[in-house]
């Protein structure tokens, strides 16, 4: 996330987001990591799928589940 455009936006959140988003981001990537050491298949990609759908509404119509080729749409 170096790119000016990523910085412009962060700079542009309330001081609470982007604390938030610094736990957020913080908490995946330690899950991520962990995961090859406790053997919990918690990949990125896996990450990907089951926290997109919370951060990303519109992905998903409404009472359905999100599929992979959904959220792939959204990934940068």
């Amino acid at each position: 996330l170096t790119s000016p455009a990523y910085f412009s936006v962060f700079r542009s959140l309330p001081h609470y987001s982007q604390h938030l988003l610094v736990l957020l981001i913080g908490t995946f990537y330690e899950i991520h990591i962990n995961s090859e050491r406790g053997n919990t298949g918690m990949t990125a990609e896996a990450l990907g799928i089951s926290v997109a759908p919370s951060f990303f509404h519109t992905c998903v119509s409404e009472g359905k589940i999100a599929k992979p080729e959904e959220v792939q749409k959204f990934k940068v």
